[in-house]
C-alpha cells in the first residue's frame, strides 16, 4: 500500500460523534473552508487504506484539533477502544491545539479517562444557539485557531501557528440605550449607560434552567442559578472579557424589568425563534417561588416553583 504524506495538506482536524455531531461537523467544515482554512473531515478526505491509522497520521500533521461536543458525545469515551477517545488522546499527546466546540445540550462528564482527563481544561467555544453560530465561528477563527487561513503567511507550505489579530472585547463603542452589541459570543441589549459603564441583558433567552435545583427555601444570592451564571456561564468569556465585566452576573428584578422595558411587547424574548418566559431574581408571591416574565412579555408576579425550567436572560454591568 502506498503511504500518503499528509504534511502541509490540512490545518484543522474535525473530530465528532456521528450520532448528534455529524451535521455540525459538515457545517463547520463548510464555514471554515469558506474562510480559507484547510479542514480535514474523515470519509470525504481519506484515501483508500487503513482508516484508523490514517486518522492518527492526519492529526499528527494538523495544527488545530476541533472537537464537536454534542449532547452525550463523550459518554462512550469510557470505553478504551472508543475511536473518538483515541483521536482526543492522540491530539493531546501530540500537543495539538485542542478546541472543544460545545453545542446545546452538551455537558462535561463528571469523570473522564486518564488519557483525555485534560480535555475540559482546554479553552473552547460555546455555540448553544443557531442565532449566535456566526458569532461563534468568528470567535473560533479570531481567538482559538492557531493555523492561518490560506493566503496568510506560511513557510514551506506547512501550517504555521500564527497569532490571531487582537479582537476588542466589545464590538461597539460609544453605545447608547437601546443599542444591540456583541460581547463574547452573544448579542446584548443595552439597558442603561452611566459613569462609563453599561447595563446589558442578552437579546434572547439563552437556555432554560431551574432557579434552584432543590425545592427548598432559598434566596437569589444562594440559589443554584446564581452560582451557574457566575461560574459556568462566566467561564464562557475570555480573561480579557471577564476584566470588562463589572461585578456579578445577575437576573433583573421585577422593578428593573418594569423600569427598563416600557411595554409588555418590549419584554418579549425568544428562544429558538419562539417566545418564552424568563426568570426574574425577585421572589414570587408564595413560598419557594420566583417571579418571571411570561411568554407575552407580562410580568408574572405569582411566579413559578424554583425547580421549574424557565428561560434565562443574564444581565451584567460592563465597562465601556
Amino acid at each position: 500500500m502506498t503511504e500518503i504524506n499528509y504534511s502541509g495538506k490540512y490545518d484543522v482536524f474535525l473530530s465528532y460523534r456521528r450520532d448528534g455531531g455529524e451535521t455540525m461537523a459538515v457545517l463547520l467544515r463548510d464555514r471554515l473552508a469558506a474562510k480559507g482554512y484547510r479542514v480535514f473531515l474523515d470519509v470525504e478526505a481519506l484515501n483508500p487504506g487503513s482508516f484508523n491509522e490514517q486518522l492518527l497520521d492526519v492529526i499528527g500533521h494538523c495544527t488545530d484539533f476541533l472537537l464537536v461536543c454534542s449532547k452525550d458525545s463523550l459518554k462512550r469515551c469510557k470505553n478504551e477502544g472508543d475511536w473518538v477517545r483515541r483521536e482526543i488522546a492522540h491530539a493531546l499527546k501530540q500537543g495539538k491545539n485542542v478546541i472543544p466546540f460545545m453545542l446545546r445540550g452538551f455537558a462535561w462528564p463528571k469523570k473522564l479517562p486518564g488519557d483525555i482527563a485534560a480535555l475540559p481544561m482546554q479553552n473552547g467555544v460555546t455555540a448553544d444557539s443557531n442565532v449566535y453560530f456566526d458569532a461563534a465561528i468568528d470567535l473560533l477563527c479570531s481567538r482559538f485557531l492557531k493555523s492561518g487561513a490560506v493566503g496568510q503567511a506560511r513557510e514551506g507550505g506547512a501550517p504555521q501557528a500564527v497569532d490571531a489579530p487582537e479582537k476588542p472585547a466589545l464590538t461597539s463603542k460609544g453605545v447608547t440605550v437601546g443599542d444591540t452589541i456583541t460581547f463574547g459570543a452573544y448579542a446584548w441589549r443595552v439597558l442603561e449607560v452611566r459613569d462609563g459603564k453599561g447595563l446589558i441583558i442578552t437579546k434572547d433567552i439563552l437556555e432554560r434552567r431551574p432557579y434552584n435545583t432543590e425545592y427548598i427555601d432559598v434566596s437569589w444570592e444562594n440559589c443554584t442559578l446564581h452560582s451557574h451564571l457566575n461560574s459556568v456561564f462566566l467561564g464562557k468569556f475570555s480573561e480579557r472579557e471577564q476584566d470588562v465585566i463589572d461585578g456579578e452576573i445577575f437576573l433583573l428584578s421585577v422593578g428593573e424589568a418594569m423600569e427598563y422595558f416600557s411595554t409588555d411587547d418590549d419584554r418579549i424574548a425568544k428562544r429558538r425563534g419562539e417566545a418564552g418566559g424568563w426568570w426574574l431574581r425577585s421572589p414570587g408571591l408564595g413560598l419557594r417561588i420566583a417571579a418571571s416574565v411570561d411568554f407575552d412579555g407580562s410580568i408574572y408576579r405569582l411566579g413559578y416553583n424554583l425547580y421549574s425550567e424557565v428561560g434565562v436572560r443574564p444581565a451584567m454591568w460592563i465597562k465601556l
